[in-house]
């Protein structure tokens, strides 16, 4: 039987193989924990992802205000003149000025919705090639909720944010 003594009817191991310790899985306490971290990760994220609370009668202002934009700018670009729209943040009066006519009206914006400026009186200005001088436009809703409706400077555009 060719071999050295002690060694008869053992299968020897390979290199690779690990040491058996008895242990398998995962601890209880290894599965509270991660179980736990993923809970703190979801009550931390999922607010993250749903965005602002919806408020019809804000999400309704701000459109009001976003379409007296992109009316003025249509206008500016159509005629190939400069179009001032001026927002009154007291009063919610908006006037369209096109340099040959004035036309003043009220925004009607919904209960509990209002505007606010950085000064009572702020003019946003679009010129013919599409363009607009003005900033943003701050509006609050009957709630907490806010909206922004920005204009892109180059393109005269209005985005709500």
């Amino acid at each position: 039987m060719g071999g050295p003594a002690g060694t008869v009817g053992r299968v020897p191991r390979p290199a690779t193989a690990r040491p058996a310790t008895g242990r398998r899985g995962f601890t209880l306490l290894e599965v509270m924990v991660v179980l736990l971290i993923l809970s703190v990760l979801g009550v931390v994220a999922v607010p993250a992802l749903r965005g602002p609370p919806r408020e019809p009668a804000l999400d309704e202002g701000a459109g009001r205000v976003e379409a007296l934009f992109r009316m003025a700018r249509n206008e500016a670009v159509r005629s190939g003149r400069a179009v001032t729209v001026v927002l009154d943040s007291t009063s919610a009066l908006a006037w369209v000025d096109t340099r040959h006519r004035v036309d003043g009206e009220s925004l009607e914006l919904p209960a509990g919705v209002t505007l606010e400026l950085p000064r009572a009186r702020a003019s946003f200005t679009f010129r013919p090639g599409g363009g607009a001088e003005g900033d943003s436009v701050v509006v609050r809703g009957p709630g907490d909720g806010v909206r922004i409706v920005t204009l892109n400077r180059w393109s005269g555009h209005a985005a709500i944010r």
